[in-house]
């Protein structure tokens, strides 16, 4: 059983590195139960603010899902004045990547561009926790 992370806490503590946002990753998202999205948000100092948004997607993404994805995520960022985004694609399945996960991580990677915010990740949650994603894996 792990302990809840409470927001004052998760606040407290900027994420600098890759290993600091992995540690919080897996904390939070602690292995794959559906497929979907995860979108959270940091501010100036790197410090995760209140929302963590989870989104069912489907099998392979669409046309227009990185534009659509970006704007959201920006108009987010605007409301809620985050300066980072983390985002994260949760499947069921092994830590390699199969291509429809690499489909999504371009599309995830194209949506980051376009929300105009430093992007962290995007991260793989698959059946046994988080792991980091070398952009070579995904756009090779």
């Amino acid at each position: 059983m792990t302990d809840t992370l409470h927001f004052d806490d998760a606040h407290a503590v900027p994420l600098d590195t890759d290993d600091d946002v992995l540690e919080r990753l897996r904390t939070l998202v602690q292995g794959a139960l559906r497929h979907q999205v995860w979108l959270m948000f940091l501010d100036r100092e790197r410090k995760q603010l209140p929302m963590l948004m989870p989104t069912d997607i489907p099998p392979m993404p669409g046309d227009d899902d990185a534009e659509r994805i970006g704007d959201f995520i920006r108009e987010v960022a605007s409301e809620a004045d985050a300066a980072h985004v983390i985002l994260v694609l949760e499947r069921v399945g092994p830590s390699e990547l199969t291509e429809p996960d690499r489909e999504w991580m371009r599309m995830l990677a194209a949506a980051g561009n376009r929300s105009e915010l430093p992007v962290l990740g995007p991260y793989l949650c698959h059946r046994r926790g988080v792991r980091s994603v070398d952009p070579g894996e995904y756009l090779a």
